[in-house]
């Protein structure tokens, strides 16, 4: 077997490495590999030489593109627009879950469950008025009983 293609097959086996953990480190050796593998098949080389430009290549690599497909490749992780929770707000939801003051519970809104929390106990039946996002978690619904609602805007 020729040593560009055992460069090459080394080079695939840090490209599926680097598949199974994440953290973009291994696939700078398997480009380091993949150009050695082009340098041997273009140029008659021995090991010492060839593990030289391995070694220099992964390392420039490394160095010289981490940093670029870390940006490119990770993404970047944004908070949901508050378009959808401004829609929902004063909206009723139904208790399907106990609420407390120092406990989660879920509410059923437009036919699906979110965890909820209150500042009052609420049971499950209940009625209860979307105030908005927890400040804890944004998944997390802070809701009030509807029927407190009702009386404020009964005395107003």
């Amino acid at each position: 077997m020729s040593d560009y293609l055992i460069w090459f097959l080394v080079g695939t086996a840090f490209l599926i490495a680097e598949m199974m953990m994440p953290g973009f480190i291994v696939i700078f050796f398997g480009i380091g590999a993949w150009t050695t593998a082009l340098f041997s098949a273009l140029f008659s080389t021995g090991l010492e030489v060839e593990l030289a430009i391995f070694i220099t290549s992964s390392l420039l690599a490394l160095f010289g593109l981490r940093r670029f497909f870390l940006r490119t490749f990770s993404g970047v992780s944004k908070p949901a627009p508050d378009r959808y929770i401004d829609e929902i707000v004063g909206k009723t939801a139904q208790v399907t879950k106990k609420i407390g003051p120092h406990h989660r519970g879920e509410v059923k809104f437009r036919g699906s469950y979110w965890q909820a929390v209150a500042d009052t106990q609420l049971v499950p039946g209940d009625d209860a008025i979307i105030l908005g996002q927890s400040l804890d978690d944004s998944l997390t619904l802070e809701v009030t009983p509807a029927s407190r609602i009702q009386t404020e805007e009964s005395l107003s």
